[in-house]
């Protein structure tokens, strides 16, 4: 025990009450392994007050005592006992509690934006400690739950509860999170893209010309620069040494508009002709216009001059900038949703308005809108080219679901919602595309489930049909699946150098109903009632059942992880990956999976994956999560600073002592501490915005 070292001081800067409570159990823990609460009480006391340190020491000397403090001191007050001397620092350190105070704090904490259930609590578990809630506590932070919970769907579960208590809100809660991602396909997310019509070019020439993404000659699909990084803008793609462009940076648009600026390069906008192979004309609105046909741009571009001709088309704000590779910037005027037809194929369209003379462009998203293109031979890869049948169509998975429902629950019938009379003709479209593939079929018999049809626009024009399931949600039984962490995955990838990440085609469509439930997902139409034959969104088992069955058939891989609807192939090498991918191809193919042939990443360095960046070396933060906590204004009111606390959260596992680093922002958050922006306020949040630069690759 002679060995023994004493706590370390105690620190009175940063968080007092945290250091002093650290301080207080190691002496605890040092004075009975070495033998001092066996001592005189003065020998005690003197100890404490020799490592403690001489900060707190000076701390020590102000302190007043009274009689009542100071009942087990010696009668000479010549020293104070330890029990003593401990208990004027706890007061010291920790500020008086106010029950009032601690329950208002409580009920006044909410979910923040981005924050994770299990974080919001976990804190509000830690809150109610201090509250004195004693047999209520469990019934008031159900309560808390239910009135801090952001989703707006998981509110309502919660509150068509019968008998919640805390582990069912807890529980639902869980669930509502792993079903959440349904939510991001039905809006889709802003970004910075890179536009390149210069692919479908070299695709067209003859022999070998000088490639503009590598600056060799090649044969056509041979890029070396496919899926490579250019170091001075970072986007894919290209090399350096022809990079045409400068390093993009989110700017915030002027007004009030919140949303970042989108950065597009295109190829070539001049008004010199192609073969009619490349050119279609489309109906716009009533008037007639040839587009030239470009599935390399991912924005559609409309000439101002043609826009005015539209009659009563109403130009909304646009944050797009545009930019030929030759410099040359594009002025945008606004952005438009316009109806457009082809044959029989009609869809809402969005264009970016400019002021150009040259000729109309139907970029990749119009192009596969209006059914102007078909895929084929994607890519010509050794590896991929046996497998052309895996990234077509609708798959079907071998095993049908069966939806099992509480027989004690009525049945509800809805009535048809009204639909705008602008979208009826593409509802009935859309809805005759799905019967077409077999997604849905019509009903004319009495079902006893009639559910809400939910129309979703989508941002680049045409129409999601989702179901509206709300009271059939109540009577579903589930089948509860527990998602995979980033953590767990990670440490699965131990040596990985090459990544792979493929994703399924319609997802929850690749799973058939058994034909004795398919009554139950009936929907009214302005055009009659129809049924889903395929697994449909909205469901509260929909994305739990895929997301197990999807795990289970690659799981036999090893280096295949799958979360969702996305697959991550890895290998040491690029033989083992190519390995592994085939047995995925394979896998997909023998259980009727289908992939996406327009979105994957093949045979990299670095892939994303469940919002993180999975390099070589480790995970890092997804660089586009950081960009938009760099744009982030200082918080001009609690509301803001909820929002930039909660962003940080999100890489919290990449930043030490976070908690201490943002405790004078949180302080802020206290709803009885006035709203006063310091400047320890905005060198808090200046810090936090330089750490998240440097943010370090945690190793797998």
């Amino acid at each position: 025990m002679d060995q023994l070292h004493p706590p370390q001081p105690l620190e009175l800067n940063g968080n007092v009450a945290e250091n002093w409570k650290r301080f207080k159990q190691s002496f605890q823990i040092y004075s009975i392994a070495s033998g001092l609460d066996t001592k005189s009480r003065e020998v005690q006391s003197m100890t404490l007050l020799h490592v403690i340190g001489q900060e707190a020491v000076q701390v020590y000397n102000t302190f007043q005592w009274t009689d009542n403090e100071c009942n087990e001191c010696e009668i000479s007050k010549s020293f104070h006992t330890l029990h003593c001397i401990l208990n004027k620092f706890e007061k010291y350190c920790l500020p008086r509690k106010n029950v009032t105070i601690e329950r208002h704090v409580f009920f006044q904490r909410s979910q923040h934006e981005g924050e994770s259930f299990d974080n919001f609590v976990t804190d509000i578990k830690l809150k109610a400690k201090t509250c004195e809630f004693d047999l209520l506590k469990d019934s008031l932070i159900k309560d808390r739950i239910v009135g801090g919970i952001r989703n707006e769907n998981t509110l309502a579960r919660l509150l068509r509860e019968p008998d919640l208590d805390l582990n069912k809100a807890e529980n639902i809660c869980r669930a509502a999170e792993a079903t959440e991602w349904q939510l991001k396909l039905m809006n889709e997310e802003s970004g910075v893209h890179v536009v390149n019509s210069a692919t479908n070019s070299f695709k067209r020439s003859k022999g070998n010309v000088s490639c503009s993404y590598c600056g060799k000659e090649h044969r056509p699909r041979q890029c070396p620069a496919y899926g490579e990084t250019c170091h001075r803008c970072h986007k894919k793609g290209h090399f350096s040494s022809v990079c045409r462009s400068k390093p993009v940076s989110i700017v915030k648009s002027e007004g009030r508009d919140d949303s970042v600026e989108e950065t597009f390069f295109i190829g070539s906008i001049g008004s010199h002709s192609l073969s009619n192979e490349w050119n279609s004309l489309i109906t716009v609105e009533n008037k007639q216009v040839t587009f030239t046909l470009d599935t390399g741009a991912q924005v559609n571009i409309l000439p101002y001059r043609i826009f005015k001709q539209l009659k009563r088309k109403k130009l909304l704000k646009s944050t797009s900038k545009l930019t030929t590779y030759s410099g040359e910037r594009l002025k945008v005027v606004g952005k438009a949703h316009i109806k457009c037809t082809v044959k029989s194929k009609t869809a809402i369209i969005e264009f970016q308005i400019v002021e150009t003379h040259s000729k109309p462009i139907m970029g990749l998203p119009g192009c596969q809108q209006m059914n102007l293109i078909r895929r084929v031979d994607f890519i010509e890869d050794d590896t991929l080219s046996g497998y052309a049948d895996v990234f077509t169509g609708l798959g079907c998975m071998e095993e049908e679901y069966t939806i099992k429902v509480n027989s004690n629950i009525k049945p509800v019938v809805h009535a048809a919602r009204k639909v705008p009379a602008a979208l009826r003709e593409e509802l009935k479209n859309e809805l005759r595309r799905m019967e077409d593939e077999g997604v849905i079929e019509k009903v004319d018999h009495p079902t006893a489930w009639v559910n809400s049809l939910v129309i979703v626009e989508k941002k680049g024009g045409g129409l999601r049909i989702c179901l509206d399931p709300r009271d059939l949600n109540k009577a579903i039984q589930r089948e509860h699946y527990q998602l995979p962490t980033i953590e767990e995955i990670a440490s699965r990838l131990s040596g990985s150098q090459v990544f792979t990440v493929l994703d399924a085609n319609s997802a929850f469509w690749q799973i058939k109903l058994d034909k004795s439930c398919t009554d139950l997902t009936t929907f009214n139409t302005p055009f009659g009632r129809y049924k889903f034959l395929r697994l449909p969104f909205g469901l509260n088992s929909s994305a739990e059942v895929f997301a197990k069955r999807f795990h289970q058939a690659f799981d036999v891989i090893q280096g295949v992880e799958t979360y969702m609807d996305e697959i991550l192939i890895a290998g040491r090498t690029i033989e083992e990956h190519d390995d592994r991918l085939r047995q995925v191809l394979d896998i997909a193919r023998r259980k009727g999976i289908k992939l996406k042939p327009s979105k994957f990443s093949l045979r990299v360095r670095q892939v994303k994956f469940v919002g993180h960046i999975i390099t070589d070396s480790g995970i890092k933060p997804d660089d586009s999560k950081i960009e938009a906590i760099q744009s982030m204004p200082y918080p001009t009111d609690r509301k803001e600073l909820e929002r930039f606390l909660g962003m940080i959260n999100y890489l919290g596992k990449f930043l030490q002592n976070l908690s201490e680093i943002t405790a004078p922002l949180r302080e802020l958050l206290k709803l009885d501490n006035k709203w006063i922006w310091l400047e320890q306020h905005q060198k808090a949040v200046d810090y936090l915005k330089s750490l998240i630069t440097t943010a370090p690759v945690l190793a797998f």
